[in-house]
């Protein structure tokens, strides 16, 4: 999910990897509402972000959240590191 106002960056990379991607209004309160509703639908939703440098983690917060999102990462840096991989190479 991103924002009307987002880069479309996310947009590319959800269709080059298979991923279903929307497009909502500006705000997380649109954001979060249509995570909601794709769940409820019986999607997982992964990813939500607003220009803005918001970032969402649906399965953690339905809103934006600067520590989720650097835990995340940190996470996702820690996974890779165990594979002898940086976040540059994931990309």
């Amino acid at each position: 999910l991103a924002s009307a106002v987002s880069s479309k960056l996310l947009q590319a990379m959800a269709d080059v990897e298979g991923f279903r991607f929307e497009e909502t209004l500006t705000g997380f309160k649109w954001l979060g509402n249509r995570a909601r509703q794709l769940e409820a639908e019986g999607f997982t939703v992964l990813f939500a972000f607003e220009e803005a440098i918001g970032f969402m983690f649906p399965q953690v917060l339905h809103d934006k959240d600067g520590v989720t999102a650097a835990a995340v990462f940190a996470e996702m840096r820690a996974s890779l590191a165990t594979r002898g991989a940086t976040c540059v190479d994931q990309l």
